[in-house]
């Protein structure tokens, strides 16, 4: 069975009107092209857009009060629903708000040049269409740094231009995403600092300040008061000698902390 194309939604008479009528046309001639209709007659195109439109637009076209032999033209109900829709706009205005045009902090590059494009279809700039859009792609871009860069740029063209500001978002997201990185997905991540507070952990024996297990910064270090190794002299008991002293405090190390698994000392 041949599937039916089914017409585009019916226009919008709310909000941006002249831009939902712009937008409504573009569909229903893609639609006339594609179910094979654009070389119709003029009345059936007619038919098949006043069918379209909606019942707000069948109101509009009742108030036009066509001659009998315009009813069902579809160069006159196209170009009277044109005129009511897109109302003539000076110039200058348009050119005002080219002018006043800024990148909004929820926009992106593309976004700010696709607003801008749109608001320069009115403006009548003609070949100077790109460099103006140039121009005011670095007067209103939000980043200060992009902004001098495309300044110190001797011959900028409007692409060159898009492709920068395209390249700093870029680098700006990868480099969010870094610094974002949860610690345990972070490559080669040094711990800097021996003595980081845990505060679930007791104190070592040997060092006598908390830090990660088998990380003891004692580990292989001479005791200052009995000349043994493994532990710092305000960990050791001088009063039960040195051996003593050290093989009280690895005792204590293994089974309250499990630094070191030592299985046995030598006792000299």
């Amino acid at each position: 069975m041949e599937q039916v194309l089914k017409p585009p939604g019916p226009m919008l008479w709310t909000g941006n009107v002249p831009e939902n009528w712009k937008n409504f046309r573009q569909q229903f001639e893609l639609y006339l092209t594609a179910i094979g209709y654009e070389k119709k007659t003029s009345k059936e195109k007619s038919s098949l857009l006043l069918c379209t439109l909606g019942p707000e637009g069948i109101n509009l076209y009742n108030s036009f009060k066509l001659e009998a032999d315009d009813q069902l033209n579809f160069s006159t109900i196209t170009g009277r629903l044109e005129t009511f829709c897109c109302p003539r706009k000076t110039v200058t205005y348009e050119r005002y708000k080219f002018n006043s045009c800024r990148q909004k902090p929820e926009q992106n590059i593309g976004q700010f040049v696709t607003e801008l494009k749109l608001l320069a279809k009115s403006c009548e700039f003609g070949q100077l269409n790109d460099s103006l859009i140039r121009d005011r792609i670095v007067c209103g871009i939000a980043n200060n740094q992009v902004r001098e860069a495309l300044l110190r740029e001797e011959e900028l063209t409007l692409l060159k231009a898009i492709n920068a500001c395209r390249s700093k978002e870029v680098t700006q997201q990868q480099a969010v995403c870094i610094n974002n990185e949860p610690p345990e997905m972070s490559v080669n991540r040094v711990q800097a600092d021996v003595n980081q507070v845990l505060p679930k952990r007791p104190n070592c024996k040997l060092c006598g300040w908390r830090h990660q297990r088998y990380r003891c910064p004692a580990y292989g270090k001479v005791c200052f008061k009995c000349g043994a190794k493994n532990h710092f002299s305000r960990c050791c008991d001088v009063s039960t000698g040195p051996n003593q002293s050290y093989r009280a405090v690895a005792e204590v190390s293994r089974e309250s902390d499990q630094e070191f698994q030592l299985s046995s000392v030598n006792i000299q």
